[in-house]
């Protein structure tokens, strides 16, 4: 393992078959896990990306509990299943299945805990590229993937934790000041967004230290 503190650009390639993982740390910003494989390097890489291939594909963030249990069989409960991020939670919404067309549904502030202002949908979104990456100081969201799979990291300013949404009747609830990012959407991936405000600029925090100090910053 090789580690560097970076505080310039680096001009070099890796041209050996050998692996290597480097833990970079640039300025100002959090440690980031990269693994590169006969690859010609040009670090861009954001906050704690993990990254393989060649051309690189993010394929994970360090430090991050992966959520591993499968909510489909829990009860629709109208309160969500809670996770290990403040506020966040998973919402199992039935699924009813009909010769003349399968049907899932949920109702807002019962499942939903918001009326939405405004909603945005996904799409088209290649393999390689990460959406989100911030959050919001007033607005809350909830995500459903229409069709395909999407990998979700939240992250609450203390703890992270990744989620995959891979079926319609599927919610995941990010609260106010949570980090969010969206990644690995398979081709066939379209994400529901609804979100319990109007469209501003001003409430977006797009630095992720800026979002660590507010959200360790006492109430």
């Amino acid at each position: 393992m090789i580690r560097f503190d970076l505080s310039i650009d680096l001009d070099y390639k890796v041209l050996t078959p050998t692996d290597f993982v480097f833990i970079i740390q640039p300025t100002n910003t959090a440690h980031q896990r990269v693994t590169w494989e006969r690859l010609e390097i040009e670090p861009n890489v954001a906050w704690e990306e993990q990254v393989e291939g060649n051309p690189a594909n993010i394929v994970g963030y360090v430090n991050t509990k992966f959520h591993v249990e499968d909510v489909r069989d829990y009860p629709h409960e109208v309160g969500g299943i809670a996770t290990s991020l403040k506020g966040v939670k998973l919402f199992n919404f039935p699924n009813i299945p009909d010769l003349r067309g399968n049907l899932t549904v949920g109702e807002f502030e019962k499942q939903i805990p918001f009326v939405p202002r405004r909603y945005f949908i996904v799409y088209g979104v290649p393999t390689a590229e990460t959406r989100g990456e911030h959050a919001h100081v007033r607005c809350h969201q909830f995500l459903i993937a229409l069709s395909g799979s999407i990998n979700v990291i939240a992250d609450d300013g203390a703890n992270r934790e990744e989620f995959i949404l891979n079926r319609n009747n599927l919610g995941l609830y990010l609260p106010a000041m949570t980090w969010g990012i969206q990644y690995r959407y398979s081709r066939d991936a379209v994400l529901l967004v609804f979100a319990s405000e109007f469209y501003d600029p001003q409430d977006y925090i797009r630095d992720y230290e800026t979002f660590i100090a507010m959200s360790r910053a006492p109430a």
